[in-house]
């Protein structure tokens, strides 16, 4: 469920807040999706019109925006219905923001975060995200026990 949520829903999401800008400014666009196996599916939008500075910072943070509110409803599922599978799920989700920032280009413009400082940044990030979800779902299970 973790990879799930890592490899498609929160990058779908992340896809999708950016698609809503452009489809609430009525702007044609032409988008490229690919598969990246260290940040699951990414997508490019390439609009043909011309957007405000604000809208272009919208059109920036509405990716993490909405992979951030999918990840938090998933985890505010799993905590009402005591679906573990669905906290894994939305912390997968949430750990994908991590990718998409380091690996896949919003520390690029950051002098020093390049090459492997890069890629080991996104790394360690992506890694101490996974101990955290996987400690998480070792609590869970030992909590399931505990009530057994």
């Amino acid at each position: 469920m973790f990879l799930t949520g890592f490899y498609l829903v929160g990058p779908i999401a992340h896809e999708l807040g950016h698609l809503m800008v452009l489809r609430a400014e009525n702007c044609i666009y032409t988008s490229y999706y690919s598969f990246n196996m260290f940040s699951g599916l990414r997508g490019v939008f390439e609009p043909s019109c011309s957007l405000s500075t604000s809208k272009q910072y919208l059109f920036y943070l509405s990716g993490y925006g909405l992979t951030l509110i999918t990840g938090m409803i998933s985890l505010f599922i799993g905590s009402r219905v005591d679906g573990r599978n669905w906290i894994i799920l939305g912390l997968g989700s949430l750990t994908s923001i991590a990718a998409s920032v380091t690996l896949e280009g919003d520390l690029h413009s950051v002098p020093g975060f390049e090459g492997s400082v890069l890629m080991l940044s996104g790394t360690i990030l992506i890694v101490v995200a996974s101990a955290s979800v996987f400690g998480v779902e070792k609590l869970v299970r030992k909590e399931e026990t505990e009530l057994r």
